[in-house]
């Protein structure tokens, strides 16, 4: 999160390739659905995007993903989109044909450099979600994700939510219920009138929860 990828159109990796797309997009803006063939693969320059799976009506939320990620990148080579993914606000992506990509992974260079360190930034941070979901409480969870939000805007008392609190409690693993309720249990407040903005109340609070 947070990588310059300027640079993707108009030098490396991707400026010398044919096929390369820039597009705005904007909130709710489906990039793909789960099922269909992956023709090309898409790498965020701004904005924040998430990936859904589930089944028939219902979605989940598996990862939400922002500047310098890859989405889906398990589907690299081609293959089937096994989830779906849509815009969480005003964004930038840029995307390259999946053949021809392909060819240009083999002979290695700046595109392949790329390619590899976001698949090393993905698959570490799904690690560490996953580690999270499985060994964290609701609170904890929250916490990890406040104190990271928090250091990421510079303030420990109020912090400014990227997406909606629904996204969110899908993204860690609880209902919207329980979501509320851990942000209160937290001393966390929604600002009235400012549905996206939360006050922490005791920011000490979460870092001991998060061990740091």
């Amino acid at each position: 999160m947070g990588v310059d990828v300027s640079v993707l159109v108009g030098g490396e990796p991707f400026g010398g390739f044919h096929s390369v797309e820039t597009m705005s997009v904007t909130r709710g803006q489906v990039l793909f659905r789960a099922g269909e063939t992956a023709r090309r693969v898409f790498v965020i320059e701004a904005g924040c995007v998430a990936l859904y799976g589930g089944w028939r009506d219902s979605r989940s939320v598996i990862d939400i993903t922002g500047p310098g990620c890859i989405l889906a990148p398990e589907t690299l080579a081609g293959g089937v989109h096994g989830c779906g993914a849509e815009a969480l606000g005003e964004g930038v992506i840029v995307s390259v044909a999946t053949d021809e990509l392909a060819p240009a992974l083999r002979r290695g260079g700046p595109t392949a450099d790329f390619v590899i360190a976001a698949l090393a930034r993905h698959v570490c941070r799904t690690s560490r979600h996953a580690v999270a979901l499985r060994c964290c409480s609701c609170r904890e969870r929250l916490a990890l994700f406040l104190v990271g939000l928090a250091q990421a805007q510079g303030s420990e008392e109020r912090v400014v939510l990227p997406f909606g609190r629904a996204i969110l409690a899908s993204w860690l693993g609880m209902t919207i219920e329980t979501l509320c309720r851990s942000l209160s249990s937290l001393d966390c407040h929604k600002v009235p009138r400012r549905n996206s903005e939360i006050r922490i109340g005791d920011f000490d609070l979460l870092r001991r929860l998060t061990g740091t």
